[in-house]
């Protein structure tokens, strides 16, 4: 059985290293910890073990 779980991704470098940054009334909002995008967009991917 394969097993999936899903990543998320800096929009604008493409690291893995995404934390919350703000969220519940101001909306969600990450920040990358590479290049200190700080934003609403994450890229969303599946990734298979």
């Amino acid at each position: 059985m394969d097993k999936t779980k899903k990543v998320y991704k800096c929009p604008k470098c493409g690291s893995k290293n995404l934390i919350c940054f703000m969220g519940f009334q101001t909306g969600m909002k990450y920040q990358c910890l590479d290049c200190g995008y700080i934003g609403p967009l994450k890229i969303e991917e599946t990734e298979t073990r």
